[in-house]
This record gives C-alpha cells, structure tokens and sequence, in this order.
C-alpha cells in the first residue's frame, strides 16, 4: 500500500486527499478495516517478509518438486495437483485464489469509487 500512498500522480492525490487517505498509515488502516482479503495477503507478505518456520527444513528438492509450471505440452490446459490454501489462526483453510480474487474486486470497487 506504500506505493499507492507514495504516488506522484496529481490526479491520484487529489482522490485520496479526498478520502483523508494521506499516508500509509492511513491507507492501510482503511483497507484492513474494509478488506478481509487484502488484509490476509498483507499478513501473509509480512509473515514472509520477517518470520521464520520453526520447525521445518525446507530442500531445495522438496522446492522443486511443487507442481506449480505449465504442462509441457502447449495445447493442453494447465493443471495443478493441489489448490493453494491459506490457513488461519482460527482454523480456517481459504482458497488463495478466491483471497486474490476477492482482494482484486476491493482494489476495482476503490479505484473505481474513487475515480481513478
């Protein structure tokens, strides 16, 4: 959200000035106040950004073998053996994509709102 409050479009500005979206703070507070999902993936980056896994060793094979590249033959559909989930302090298994689906429709519905 640091990059929507360091801005330099005039437009932009004047659009969160107009909410009283001044600065990151600001900013971040209205969107975990209004957005479960994005405030899901803002845990979720700042848990990778500055937590460790106590309790696993990650290899580099065990990394490898994640199923997440295309199938090598090109006029095949894409599949995956497993759906991404986000597990929550009270238990809850969430559907990444469905996370970024619903944090993808937050950011339309407020740039829109906002009209820009």
């Amino acid at each position: 959200m640091d990059w929507l409050a360091k801005t330099t479009d005039p437009a932009t500005k004047a659009a969160l000035d107009k909410e009283g979206l001044t600065n990151f703070e600001s900013i971040r507070d209205h969107v975990k106040a209004h957005s479960e999902a994005l405030t899901l993936c803002w845990e979720v980056t700042n848990g990778y950004k500055h937590c460790e896994l106590s309790g696993y060793t990650l290899h580099v094979s065990q990394i490898n073998h994640a199923d997440l590249s295309a199938a090598s033959d090109p006029w095949h559909a894409l599949t995956y053996r497993f759906v991404p989930k986000i597990r929550t302090n009270a238990g809850d298994n969430l559907s990444a994509l469905q996370v970024y689906k619903d944090a993808l429709s937050f950011w339309n519905n407020f740039f829109n709102r906002l009209g820009i």
